[in-house]
This record gives C-alpha cells, sequence and structure tokens, in this order.
C-alpha cells in the first residue's frame, strides 16, 4: 500500500483568487497592529510622566486584600486593594488604593501577597497638586507590564499580517 502525494491544480487557482482576500486581511492586520502599538506607547508615556512628576515617599502599608472581580460565568480575577499611610510636610496621610488592573495569574497574585504585606514599607509617589492621590508605579518592568503586553501582542499581529500581504 503506497501513499501518492500529488499537487493538486485547483489549489493553485484557489490561491491565486484568495489573494486578494488574504491581502486584504493582512492589511487589516497591519493597521491594528500600528494602532495597538500607538496605544500601548500613548499609555506608557503617560505612566512614565506621571511616576516622573509625582513625588516619591515611602508608604507603611496597613491592610491588603485580593477581591475576587468575576469574569464571565467562570472565570474571576482579582484586584489588590490596600490601606497606605504615608507623610507629606509633616501631615499623616491614610488612603486607600487598588491595582491598575485585575488578573487571574497565580504569579500576579503572589507577587502582589508579598509586596504589599502588611507592616512593609513601599515607596509610593503622590500628586503634589493632591497628596491623597497615590499610586505605585515606578520605573520598573512591573509597572509597565500592561502596555509591554499589548506591545508584544501589536507585534505578533504586525508579523501575520506582513506574511498575509506578502502571499
Amino acid at each position: 500500500m503506497a501513499i501518492e502525494f500529488r499537487r493538486l491544480q485547483k489549489s493553485d487557482a484557489a490561491l491565486a483568487e484568495s489573494r486578494p482576500i488574504l491581502r486584504g486581511i493582512g492589511m487589516i492586520l497591519l493597521i491594528t497592529s500600528l494602532a495597538l502599538i500607538v496605544a500601548a506607547v500613548s499609555q506608557a508615556v503617560t505612566k512614565y510622566r506621571t511616576v516622573e512628576s509625582w513625588t516619591p515617599v515611602q508608604a507603611l502599608v496597613l491592610q491588603f486584600r485580593l477581591i475576587n472581580e468575576p469574569h464571565g460565568r467562570v472565570l474571576s480575577n482579582y484586584r489588590a486593594h490596600y490601606m497606605l499611610q504615608y507623610e507629606v510636610n509633616g501631615r499623616t496621610l491614610v488612603t486607600p488604593a487598588q491595582s491598575d488592573y485585575s488578573t487571574g495569574s497565580g504569579s500576579q497574585l503572589s507577587s502582589w501577597s508579598r509586596y504589599f504585606r502588611p507592616g512593609q514599607r513601599r515607596e509610593i509617589r503622590y500628586n503634589p497638586a493632591e497628596p491623597a492621590e497615590i499610586t505605585t508605579d515606578n520605573f520598573d518592568l512591573e509597572s509597565f507590564r500592561h502596555q509591554l503586553w499589548l506591545g508584544c501582542w501589536a507585534l505578533g499581529i504586525f508579523v501575520v499580517g506582513v506574511i498575509f500581504r506578502s502571499l
């Protein structure tokens, strides 16, 4: 029993017929990827400017909780909620805050649990114009995680778009 593979002439014709559609899909993917890159860079620049212009201060973690935020019927995402105490111009402030995003990632939940353990001191930044407004963002990879994730997706979509355009 032998298996023979031969090239079908119809497939060449079908590919030639579908080329304009594939190239059109490729163009849509390229445009989408560029839009995602613009969004990621815009978000990163906004976050960078905030981190750069707000004043750093050491804060005491008073309380930490992970709050379940259901996501659909079966998925659960969690958001970190914490209470921080810090001093601004000799005045003690206690401010509740939460993470910018929710996640279901076990590694991220573990990281938050270690980072915001009550009794620990963490560097935060406050808005000089409104000292009760704070962020835990810094110039680290963790703070720009979402923008990097978005940029990686954009790069993948860009590569697929280039492949489709070259067919």
